[in-house]
């Protein structure tokens, strides 16, 4: 094997052009040309030829464009103008870009010359329902919207303006709202951040309420949510923005023909949440009244569960209805069922009331607010609303069943003067509720919020 020794100059003849810089005596520099290439510079001099290159050089990649030469001489008397300072940054007050545009899954507009808020709610669920009605209204009430998914909200993504609403604040089925990097990014971009919320039981952990805290200001449908929220250690403002109706609520009556005329119809809605619902209480005090009784019909709306659809006498919706279909449901039964454990509103009950329906609900705080001629049924004591749920830890009243069985049999007994009664006071109830209040009441605070 051959050996090499250290002094590399005894290998390199002195004729050659290749030369490293140890080899290299002080050269005169001359006018040149340079040649840029890859990680090479290439000075052509009247000397021989000096390549700098580095110590373990890449292979040379195959050129097919010749590299281009640029001369280059010295420049005299030329006056650079100073570089303007860069333009503060303002997302806030920018215009919306291509990329935010295609963010925005619709826009509600009644003025342009309005101010945009940027709404990000939900598609589906009863969070759905009650975001697009304050979107479509808010217009109405001055202030334009841009509709922006929570699914995207939850990606670092948004759209730029003053305010913005965030419905619901803290729905824990989405992630990425945990992460503080989504909540820093929507500070980023807007100047305030409102948030709307339920309160399902008496208390809200204490695990959420500093995501709370991070908001400017939060909107809750009742008086008892304020109160949960309050009492949970919430600092920031609480204002109460109560849920509406639509002009549907407001239009003759219609009935559904898929509900049976004979016999007093009993509703009774189960989306979800059996336990808050108060499922359990109705399936025990239904059984009973539908055994004993041959002049009553129970309508149930379901949503994954349906023990209930097997009892006798008994008509399930399963299917999502549409607003006029709801109202017609309503138009078609007599009495709703209601022994909620919890809940911030419970619109089915605002909704059965403006149609004229009888009322029999549980002692939630969030009912009694507004369902002041409604049947109370008296509670066992309290009880956990949601189990195992970590934002809504509070307690709740327990609908004691057979309080409730006497109450549904005394209606139904009763059932021609409740309901001339409940039909009188639903002519008041469309009066005082309805979504373009709700949306105005909302105007109220972002007006106030924006000084």
């Amino acid at each position: 094997m051959t050996t090499i020794s250290k002094d590399v100059k005894k290998h390199i003849p002195e004729e050659s052009v290749l030369k490293h810089n140890f080899n290299v005596q002080t050269m005169k520099v001359e006018p040149r040309k340079i040649i840029r290439h890859d990680h090479k510079v290439i000075e052509r001099t009247g000397e021989p030829t000096v390549l700098y290159f580095r110590h373990s050089p890449p292979p040379v990649p195959e050129l097919h464009i010749p590299p281009r030469i640029q001369e280059t001489t010295p420049r005299f008397n030329v006056q650079i103008p100073p570089i303007p300072p860069p333009l503060p940054y303002t997302p806030r007050s920018s215009p919306t870009s291509e990329a935010q545009v295609l963010l925005i899954k619709q826009s509600f507009v009644d003025n342009p010359e309005n101010p945009f808020i940027t709404y990000y709610g939900p598609i589906r669920g009863s969070f759905g329902v009650v975001s697009r009605h304050h979107m479509r209204n808010l217009p109405y009430a001055g202030w334009n919207v841009n509709w922006v998914t929570l699914k995207n909200m939850t990606r670092g993504q948004g759209v730029a303006s003053d305010i913005c609403i965030v419905h619901p604040a803290l729905y824990w089925g989405i992630k990425g709202w945990r992460k503080p990097s989504t909540r820093e990014h929507l500070k980023n971009i807007h100047k305030k951040i409102v948030g709307f919320e339920v309160a399902d039981s008496d208390a809200i952990s204490t695990m959420v309420i500093p995501i709370v805290n991070e908001l400017d200001l939060l909107m809750v449908p009742s008086l008892a949510a304020k109160t949960t929220y309050l009492n949970s250690g919430t600092e920031i403002p609480v204002k109460v923005i109560p849920h509406g109706l639509s002009e549907a609520y407001n239009t003759p009556e219609k009935r559904l023909p898929q509900v049976p005329e004979d016999g007093v119809k009993v509703l009774f809605f189960q989306l979800h949440s059996k336990w808050r619902k108060g499922g359990d209480v109705v399936m025990e005090v239904m059984k009973r009244i539908l055994t004993e009784r041959k002049d009553v019909k129970f309508v149930v709306k379901v949503g994954g569960r349906r023990e209930l659809c097997k009892l006798p006498n008994t008509t399930c919706f399963r299917r999502w209805l549409t607003e006029p279909d709801l109202v017609s449901l309503y138009d078609s039964c007599d009495i709703l069922f209601a022994p909620s454990r919890g809940g911030a509103f419970e619109l089915n009950v605002l909704e059965a009331m403006a149609r004229g329906l009888v009322i029999i609900a549980s002692s939630c705080p969030c009912i009694t607010e507004y369902a002041k001629e409604a049947l109370i049924i008296k509670s066992k004591g309290r009880v956990i609303v949601l189990k195992r749920n970590p934002v809504h830890t509070g307690f709740g009243p327990d609908p004691d069943p057979d309080d409730a069985y006497e109450l549904l049999n005394r209606a139904i007994d009763n059932i021609v003067e409740l309901k001339k009664k409940a039909e009188a006071l639903a002519i008041e109830t469309r009066k005082n509720f309805s979504w373009r209040n709700t949306a105005q009441k909302i105007a109220n605070v972002l007006a106030e919020i924006n000084d």
